[in-house]
């Protein structure tokens, strides 16, 4: 796995995770109509995480696959099934496979960070507090990872999750 597939695949499940977590229980958070134990927190970031597991791996497996595609494009193979049948395959699923599991673990931490304060914390701000820390870590760090502007990033990252939350509170999924 490439480092840069690595950071997105970590990214997109930290992200997703405390976005997920954010959406569905912004408004009983906020609201304080139920109180967020511990199991529920784990039961939440679970249903975040393994929710997008097999979408990543659809993904991933089906770029992957299209890589191999282009490189015997390239390699001006009479036909790509040979390529595609070859060991190669089943180098491709074991790496979507990890990539999907990576991008799991991840929705599923990030998830728990907003949930988790939640369950210690009973406050109705605890888990936006926890979520906009977290999303501020995560937006400053990747934007030096990639060479931008890391407070431009952080506060996108947390424009972006402050739009969700509101979202979520206006939905009011869980509640």
């Amino acid at each position: 796995m490439s480092s840069s597939q690595s950071l997105f695949n970590v990214a997109l499940g930290l992200i997703d995770g405390l976005l997920t977590a954010l959406v569905l229980t912004a408004g009983v958070l906020l609201h304080g109509t139920a109180k967020v134990g511990m199991d529920q927190a784990v039961r939440v970031s679970l249903a975040a995480g393994l929710s997008g597991l097999f979408t990543v791996f659809v993904s991933d497996y089906a770029r992957l696959r299209g890589e191999l595609s282009h490189a015997a494009r390239e390699l001006n193979l009479v036909s790509v099934r040979p390529l595609l049948a070859s060991r190669l395959s089943g180098k491709v699923r074991r790496q979507a496979a990890l990539d999907a599991l990576t991008t799991t673990a991840c929705s599923f931490v990030g998830a728990m960070i907003p949930l988790a304060a939640a369950a210690i914390w009973p406050v109705s701000s605890a888990a936006f507090i926890a979520a906009s820390i977290a999303l501020v870590s995560i937006g400053f760090v990747l934007g030096r990872v990639v060479g931008g502007p890391a407070l431009l990033w952080a506060a996108l990252l947390l424009v972006g999750g402050s739009a969700i939350a509101v979202a979520g509170v206006w939905l009011d999924v869980v509640g």
